[in-house]
């Protein structure tokens, strides 16, 4: 009995009420103050270690600024008899400034491309402007061209490098509008997106969570700064967020999921999970439903991807299935590192083993187990990344905001199904 909570104590009481409540907008929006606060602090010390900011007045001046709306929001956080669900607002602009603190530093000081992925897709928009087919060719140039590092390059596991466009058209696409108006720099649309996935979560989440929304595209570090970087991820994670949004109308959702399955392959794993979602939960109240998003979508993904297709169909079909079948080294983190440091003697088939049989029992669990798993399907495919050949941390935190949409849905789904 020692152990058991005083629910005699006011602040016992206020929590246990609040968690009860069916609106929870205003313990939500109280946390999320606290959580942007800290994570503006993050950014901004590791800013401060990365580069010579304070050799600049306007980063200075920004870096001390994070620092001063860190502490106002957390005050604002604490303050009692005041409601701060109206001032939600306030965490969408605090995950904006956090992304632009990161994102200036990087682009003074770091004039060069830190990734091969952003240097190969911008000199294929590139190629492609010169009237050039881009999965005809190599990217190798455009390692020195953009001062990629060498530490940063994807090497063979037979030698050499992986050279070849690896991505569906999108990836390149989105930034011929801005090097056709004279730009040398691409990473600006990279902020642009982000900057958007934030707005999408923002102005999407039902007005109770509107107060935690944001967090999930600045919820860790590498969200972030991969956005400088020129991590691919945010520009597919923007038309899914959108996708996943709009799941009660099939048709709409299945033009955003085509849109962001053209801009890189990773959210294809969703596909066998989006349709049983449908099958199962009818939002038309008919079994058409699978057949309007997955047309849909499909004919999206044939629209943007037929001119390539048609242009020289090997190389297009090189490149969208390069990520299992191009024999680049080992490398980031999951269940490969054991083969890569040498625990275990494994072939790279065991890891496309691995993938497919684990994506087969996923598939039918949730088929089978639907009721209780509708809402789980957002993490498989980076469960089923973990056990691939090459993992990457990309793999994983491009997920947090889609998690967050499936715990609000599922909340008023569980207290709709209560109420009824």
């Amino acid at each position: 009995m020692g152990d058991a909570p005083k629910s005699t104590l006011p602040g016992v009481q206020i929590l246990s009420q609040a968690f009860r409540s069916k609106d929870l907008g205003e313990p939500l929006t109280r946390v999320g103050f606290l959580f942007v606060a800290y994570i503006m602090t993050h950014v901004a010390v590791s800013d401060v270690y990365s580069f010579p900011i304070f050799t600049s007045l306007p980063l200075t001046a920004m870096n001390l600024g994070a620092y001063a709306f860190a502490f106002a929001l957390i005050v604002l956080a604490l303050v009692s008899k005041a409601e701060l669900r109206p001032k939600a607002y306030l965490i969408l602009i605090a995950a904006a400034y956090a992304v632009i603190l990161n994102f200036l530093p990087v682009v003074v000081f770091q004039p060069f491309y830190r990734i091969d992925s952003l240097s190969y897709t911008h000199y294929s928009a590139v190629l492609l402007l010169q009237g050039r087919n881009p999965y005809a060719e190599s990217m190798i140039p455009s390692l020195t061209a953009f001062g990629v590092p060498p530490d940063a390059w994807s090497p063979l596991e037979a030698g050499g490098l992986f050279g070849t466009s690896p991505y569906p058209p999108l990836a390149f696409l989105v930034y011929v509008p801005i090097l056709a108006l004279g730009a040398t720099d691409v990473r600006v649309v990279y902020l642009a997106f982000h900057l958007a996935g934030l707005g999408i979560l923002y102005a999407r989440a039902p007005p109770p969570f509107r107060g935690i929304a944001p967090i999930g595209l600045v919820m860790t570090l590498e969200l972030v700064q991969y956005t400088p970087w020129g991590v691919p991820d945010i520009l597919w994670v923007v038309p899914a967020l959108l996708m996943a949004t709009d799941l009660g109308r099939p048709a709409r959702a299945g033009l955003w999921y085509g849109i962001a399955c053209a801009f890189k392959q990773t959210p294809w794993l969703l596909a066998p999970f989006l349709l049983l979602w449908y099958w199962h939960r009818r939002p038309t109240g008919t079994r058409q439903a699978p057949l309007a998003f997955g047309g849909v979508a499909a004919g999206v993904f044939l629209l943007v991807n037929g001119p390539f297709l048609v242009w020289n169909p090997s190389a297009w079909a090189a490149a969208m299935f390069a990520p299992l079948t191009t024999l680049q080294a080992p490398t980031g983190l999951g269940l490969s590192t054991l083969a890569g440091y040498g625990y275990v003697f494994v072939s790279r088939d065991f890891f496309v083993a691995a993938e497919v049989g684990l994506l087969a029992i996923l598939i039918l669990g949730y088929h089978f187990h639907f009721e209780r798993l509708e809402f789980t399907f957002w993490i498989f495919p980076a469960l089923v990344l973990f056990v691939s050949y090459r993992m990457l941390q990309s793999y994983v935190v491009y997920w947090a905001p889609f998690l967050l949409i499936a715990l609000w849905t599922w909340w008023y789904r569980s207290h709709a199904n209560s109420d009824a």
